[in-house]
């Protein structure tokens, strides 16, 4: 049976919020899938404030959920248990895009972009390593890649004159560091926020220069990850 008002018996004085509130959960399965495990998290967030028992948060997720949703979680039976966490992976099993944010695509398409062009502040720094932290460390989380595979990468996404420059400064940080073991990520971020405060680089120098290759939009990722369908070359400059 659905729940059909707020107020629970949990605890004295919280409540839940109804079905349409602002602050209600809201499923929105075709629009968004990657928010669906965040539906969840909110119902539990809710229900613990407000005192609920496992099973009072598994109705309500299920009174929040579209009726055509809540028919289809109806069906496994850990709708009808006391454990929320297993309804919900239950129920997250009918979405499988919901478990899957990112693929390796996503990160040498990330690459390819940022490396196309070069980056002359900070600010354009600071927003390329938000966006390869946030893919990456997807990726990384569910084994997809390595560590070693996300400090590769990082530099990847850097123009092909913003990494001599890197290469230039590293080699004052740790002159033998050894050969073919990528940098730190903190590192390499702390050298070139040197480098474009300094304003060693300029707008005049976006374009290719010798001995290096511009990877956008040629770039393909590293051999070490075998990009299946793709033909991999490596990165011309030193790790």
């Amino acid at each position: 049976t659905h729940p059909t008002t707020g107020p629970n018996q949990g605890v004295p004085g919280a409540t839940m919020p109804y079905r349409g509130d602002r602050q209600a959960p809201v499923l929105d399965v075709k629009g968004d899938p990657a928010s669906i495990p965040r539906f969840f998290d909110e119902v539990r967030l809710h229900g613990t404030s407000a005192g609920l028992t496992e099973q009072q948060m598994i109705t309500w997720a299920r009174f929040y959920a579209p009726a055509d949703e809540e028919a289809l979680w109806h069906l496994v039976p850990e709708a009808r248990g006391h454990n929320f966490s297993a309804f919900r992976d239950a129920a997250l099993q009918y979405y499988p895009n919901a478990l899957t944010r990112y693929t390796i695509a996503d990160l040498v398409n990330l690459v390819r972009q940022s490396a196309g062009t070069i980056m002359l502040n900070t600010a354009a720094l600071g927003e390329y390593h938000r966006n390869f932290q946030r893919v990456s460390s997807y990726l990384l989380g569910t084994n997809h890649i390595s560590e070693f595979d996300q400090k590769r990468m990082f530099r990847d996404g850097l123009h092909p004159i913003l990494n001599q420059e890197l290469d230039h400064a590293l080699r004052f940080v740790k002159h033998d560091h050894p050969v073919g073991v990528p940098w730190d990520i903190d590192i390499v971020i702390k050298e070139l926020q040197r480098i474009l405060s300094g304003g060693q680089i300029s707008a005049s120098q976006n374009f290719p220069i010798a001995g290096h290759q511009a990877f956008s939009p040629n770039y393909f990722p590293p051999t070490y990850l075998q990009y299946p369908n793709i033909s991999i070359s490596a990165p011309a400059y030193a790790p």
